[in-house]
């Protein structure tokens, strides 16, 4: 199992480098929480925010000089929230009236939140505070909520692609602790309120994006390295997400990709290899550029190894508990070069998790099935294979891997044996009529031969010749 980072904290069961076994890591101990953590107060006053610091929020107005103390230790603690009680401590739904009729009660409540951002202004605090909570700069959201009310979400993680101070509209969601309202109390359509949140989900007009994946996640992982815990939640979401994935329009968003990948290629200014090699090229020179993107994909399954979660975090949020890890070998005829040689692939391999196989699939460590991998490109990652060590213990293999819900099972069809099958029953067949008509034809003669047998006319033999025989012998 590689590495995770470089603090040695493994978080999770994420796929083992190939041929190995996977192990399912255990998440590194914690401190023991209090006995009873039964709502998100009980989890802000853990990390910091205590009663008088929510107090010191005044609604009807907006955010002053005197309240930043309070909202920059809501924006530490809300980073720090458990994303399990985050959720478990959510509430229902979004109700502008009820934070209306009494904001100081909701403070601190925590509210599922969906709209659009219209504006992103970036802040950067003063030095002193940067270092105290370990924050170079936070982020103030605008969004317009699907109920048309406007809110205000300051956070320190948004997706890279947003362009600041100018007016975008991005699909999003988040889970919002409440700060307080900072326009009119009695007006709930004008009441503006207030929340920090721990990131900003995305959801823009793509296949993952459609489906409900933040894909803002892909922003945070870490490309050409083994699997780290930043890659955990990317890793997780986007396995919870491939159960509903429908392969024909995945299949149809692939194409759009290698569209892509081909336009990229030509306008390099060299001749680009053909099929699976420039996918391959492309994946391992610019991953970034695709992580998160649809793919379609042959080769030979080598590998189906089922990974036990035990993470009672991912078991809760996402309900896994178990997926497979594939290796899958693509027929590619590829030269990687680094700093000192070329490495020649012709069997290049890929890592691919999904959710489920296909019914009757074998499983183990040597297989041998053609498949079809429809599947989602997490990153390139780095691990130690056969390959790699017999260049040195400092070499790695960089490799893609995929994600999606199950594979394409190619199997043979057996036309040359029906075919053969066929055949001799056929000629059994053919045998048989030609022994039907051998004895058919032997019958009818037969029943002629006793019918003129039987046409003879009926008399007694002459036997007296016999007796003069007899005499002559005499």
């Amino acid at each position: 199992m590689p590495a995770m980072n470089d603090s040695q904290r493994p978080e999770a069961a994420f796929p083992a480098p190939p041929p190995r076994q996977p192990l399912a890591v255990q998440r590194a101990p914690q401190e023991a929480a209090p006995a009873k953590i039964e709502h998100a107060h009980d989890v802000l006053l853990l990390l910091g925010v205590e009663q008088s610091h929510l107090d010191m929020f005044k609604d009807g107005e907006p955010l002053s000089l005197d309240e930043e103390d309070a909202l920059y230790r809501m924006l530490y603690a809300a980073r720090r929230f458990p994303l399990s009680q985050l959720e478990a401590f959510t509430q229902s739904a979004f109700d502008i009236d009820q934070l209306v009729a009494d904001p100081a009660r909701e403070r601190g409540e925590i509210f599922p939140l969906v709209g659009h951002v219209t504006r992103v202004i970036a802040h950067e605090p003063l030095p002193e505070v940067a270092e105290r909570f370990l924050m170079t700069r936070y982020y103030e959201c605008h969004l317009e909520l699907d109920n048309n009310i406007p809110a205000t979400i300051y956070t320190v993680n948004i997706p890279k692609a947003w362009q600041l101070d100018q007016e975008i509209r991005e699909p999003v969601s988040a889970l919002g602790i409440f700060v307080k309202l900072g326009g009119d109390r009695e007006d709930a359509a004008r009441s503006q309120p207030i929340f920090v949140a721990q990131r900003i989900a995305w959801h823009p007009d793509t296949f993952l994006g459609r489906l409900g994946m933040d894909v803002g996640l892909f922003d945070q992982v870490q490309q050409r390295r083994s699997l780290q815990s930043e890659d955990r939640e990317c890793f997780y979401q986007l396995l919870h997400v491939a159960q509903q994935f429908d392969t024909q329009q995945l299949i149809e968003a692939a194409r759009e990709t290698q569209e892509r990948i081909a336009e990229a290629a030509t306008q390099d200014g060299k001749r680009p290899p053909a099929g699976l090699a420039l996918t391959v090229k492309q994946l391992l020179d610019a991953p970034q550029d695709y992580s998160g993107q649809p793919f379609d994909v042959t080769g030979v399954l080598k590998r189906a190894i089922e990974i036990r979660v035990t993470d009672q975090d991912i078991r809760e949020r996402y309900g896994i508990d178990h997926y497979y890890e594939l290796q899958v070998l693509l027929d590619v005829k590829h030269v990687y070069r680094d700093d000192e040689r070329d490495y020649r692939f012709f069997n290049y391999p890929i890592t691919v998790c999904v959710r489920e196989l296909p019914k009757g699939m074998p499983e183990g460590e040597r297989l041998r099935e053609f498949v079809r991998v429809p599947a989602v490109l997490m990153k390139v990652w780095s691990y130690q294979s056969e390959f790699s060590q017999q260049q040195g213990e400092t070499k790695v293999q960089l490799g893609p891997l995929f994600i999606g819900k199950t594979i394409g099972w190619l199997r043979p069809q057996k036309t040359s044996n029906s075919l053969a099958g066929m055949i001799m029953g056929g000629l059994f067949v053919a045998a048989l009529c030609g022994l039907f008509l051998i004895m058919w034809r032997y019958n009818q003669s037969d029943i002629r031969f006793r019918q003129r047998a039987q046409a003879l006319p009926s008399q007694k033999p002459d036997l007296s010749g016999l007796a003069d025989l007899d005499q002559r012998d005499s």
